[in-house]
């Protein structure tokens, strides 16, 4: 296995997504601590405001309410306001920092449980596909 270069160590947020992924796992949800109403935020609000590499893995075996939540990411303007419903106790807006990048990684729809991305998110990506590797080319690579 290979190390994570030291230069992308702690720049980034990975979060692996299944069919119980929801909205609330990436932006965060409000919680009650102590008599108090606290926000935790998600890995993806994470990411947005300390302006981190966010890798949405398998996105596309989430639920479509899931896939659809980031769609309004796609359309953000870096250095403005972002409000994330339920922010009560951190704060109802951040700003968005001008270094996040959001990178979405799927395997091919024809496995099982895999959805083809809606077209809000597919006109609004650049979308690389990762080369077949044959059996030679995986043993020489481990």
């Amino acid at each position: 296995m290979r190390e994570i270069d030291e230069d992308l160590y702690g720049k980034f947020y990975i979060q692996t997504f299944h069919s119980s992924t929801y909205p609330n796992d990436l932006y965060g949800s409000s919680t009650i601590i102590n008599n108090q109403i606290e926000f935790n935020q998600g890995l993806l609000t994470r990411a947005l405001i300390e302006g981190k590499y966010y890798i949405a893995d398998e996105l596309n075996i989430s639920p479509m309410s899931t896939i659809l939540s980031i769609v309004p990411i796609l359309d953000l303007i870096f250095d403005t306001n972002l409000y994330i419903p339920g922010m009560v106790a951190y704060k109802k807006e951040f700003i968005i920092s001008s270094t996040f990048f959001l990178i979405i990684c799927q395997n091919n729809v024809g496995i099982i449980g895999r959805s083809e991305l809606p077209s809000a998110i597919l006109r609004k990506i650049r979308k690389i596909n990762y080369p077949e590797l044959d059996e030679k080319e995986i043993q020489k690579n481990l």
